[in-house]
This record gives C-alpha cells, sequence and structure tokens, in this order.
C-alpha cells in the first residue's frame, strides 16, 4: 500500500485478520462500524494484470472496497 497517496474522502483501514490452519480470514465490514453506511449491493471483481477496468460514473456514491491481494 502507498501510504504517500491521499484522495480527498477516502480512508484506508486495515482488515482484521482472523487466523485459520487453511488460511487467514479478512474481516471487512460490521454494521457497528463508524465506517459502516447502509448499501444495497455487493460485487466482487477480479481485474486481470496490466488492465485498466471502468466503472460507470456517478454523481455521487459511497463505496465500501476492499483490496485482498495487490496494491491500491
Amino acid at each position: 500500500m502507498n501510504e504517500s497517496v491521499e484522495i480527498e474522502g477516502v480512508i484506508i483501514q486495515p482488515l482484521k485478520q482472523i487466523a485459520d490452519k487453511c488460511g487467514p480470514v479478512l474481516h471487512m465490514l460490521k454494521n457497528d462500524s463508524r465506517l459502516f453506511k447502509q448499501f444495497g449491493e455487493v460485487y466482487f471483481s477480479e481485474i486481470h494484470s496490466g488492465l485498466v477496468k471502468a466503472w460507470k460514473r456517478h454523481k455521487k456514491q459511497s463505496q465500501n472496497l476492499v483490496v485482498p491481494l495487490g496494491k491500491i
């Protein structure tokens, strides 16, 4: 993660890791978190190496993004 890059309104929060013999579980979001806003949909998206994926433009939108593997 590149700590020197700041984007207005973006909060970077490390995920709690729960140890498991088969591999850790990353805890993304709880409804009692200060960052939680009610939401209606959840998507998972894979982006192939070397490519950029664009999303639809919204005038206003809150997002909870998780990067379990890779870089921001």
